[in-house]
């Protein structure tokens, strides 16, 4: 196994023979970084199962410009520093010996590139690409590539929000490359009423956000502006709501705008708003 391209090119690594390490073949290296060698320059690259690590390098050597490299298995890990120190690569990669969910859960950075090989024919990719989806690791610019065998059944990906942007079968296994999923929010009415003063009730639907907050927003009165954040809704919610006296909102022009602003992990991904007049 060695170094197809780039600064390490043609440096032979260290590889561990066995069922759950499988060393990919400069073919099919090849044809994986040309689905994304147009985002590799400059990129976070997050190598989950990653056996020898030839994958990761291969990245660094491209451009990228650090690595995570996830792998449990002791010896695999310590043959991913041993290639890292090789290659001269060590500075910009990182290797976690730890179980995937594990490091899942534990890493706060997002990644531009994900590559995954787990072991073929457990579920494994699914469990994981469920947890990307509402995971700070990913952002709307994330790139996922996903390698599996041939007879993997990849169709809960639109229900789980991804786009598959580009697949690459051989003999097999199967490269997936993937689009992580957009937020998207739709509104409907905003309902007026009760007895406590004027109610307004916002009705929206957040669609692939890790946290949304809701502003209502009162509008400018004599040069000043109110604003007040709702409590964060929970996931399931699909309104929210809050009560203004009749004479404040006379004196506020009678106008009152929601705001929606939806988040992957902490980066603000989208807002929506929408202005409205009292009845």
């Amino acid at each position: 196994m060695r170094v197809i391209a780039g600064k390490a090119r043609s440096l032979r690594l260290k590889s561990i023979e066995g069922m759950d390490t499988r060393p990919t073949t400069d073919r099919i290296k090849e044809t994986l970084f040309n689905m994304i060698n147009d985002d590799l320059y400059g990129a976070s690259f997050l190598d989950l199962f990653s056996g020898s690590g030839g994958i990761g390098i291969e990245a660094l050597s491209r451009g990228a410009r650090r690595a995570v490299f996830v792998e449990s298995s002791r010896k695999a890990a310590a043959c991913i520093q041993d290639n890292l120190k090789f290659t001269r690569l060590a500075p910009e990669g990182e290797v976690l010996v730890m179980d995937v969910f594990r490091a899942l859960d534990n890493r706060g950075e997002s990644f531009s590139l994900i590559f995954m090989d787990p072991p073929y024919d457990r579920g494994l990719e699914k469990e994981v690409l469920s947890r990307l989806k509402a995971s700070p690791l990913v952002t709307e610019e994330t790139l996922l590539i996903v390698e599996a065998s041939l007879e993997t059944d990849f169709s809960y990906l639109e229900e789980f929000g991804y786009e598959v942007v580009k697949r690459k079968e051989y003999k097999t296994n199967v490269k997936v490359k993937i689009k992580a999923p957009k937020i998207t929010i739709t509104t409907k009415t905003i309902e007026f009423g009760g007895t406590r003063g004027t109610r307004y009730c916002f009705d929206y639907n957040v669609k692939g956000a890790t946290k949304i907050k809701v502003r209502a927003k009162k509008l400018a009165f004599r040069n000043k502006e109110f604003n007040r954040y709702i409590s964060t809704p929970k996931s399931n919610e699909k309104y929210t709501y809050f009560n203004i006296k009749e004479s404040d909102l006379k004196n506020l022009g009678n106008k009152i705008s929601f705001e929606i602003v939806a988040y992957y992990g902490k980066n603000v991904s989208e807002k929506y708003k929408k202005t409205v007049s009292a009845k």
